[in-house]
């Protein structure tokens, strides 16, 4: 998100830990160690984890076998 102008990043869909969780379903645990390993991107607001779309969009690409 960085360089974003404020309507691209008002644009940006951001899932939480627990959207992301079931969606890909999973437990949230399973997200959190995602996030803290570096295989997917979050970004911590105030204590709480985001995910964008493009993040969550790349890991699931990357995870393809």
């Amino acid at each position: 998100m960085q360089n974003m102008g404020i309507k691209e990043i008002e644009a940006t869909v951001l899932y939480s830990i627990e959207d992301v969780s079931k969606i890909l379903k999973v437990s949230n645990k399973a997200v959190y160690k995602w996030i803290r390993t570096g295989m997917l991107s979050g970004y911590k607001f105030g204590g709480i984890y985001k995910i964008t779309e493009e993040d969550l969009l790349r890991f699931i690409k990357k995870s393809r076998i």
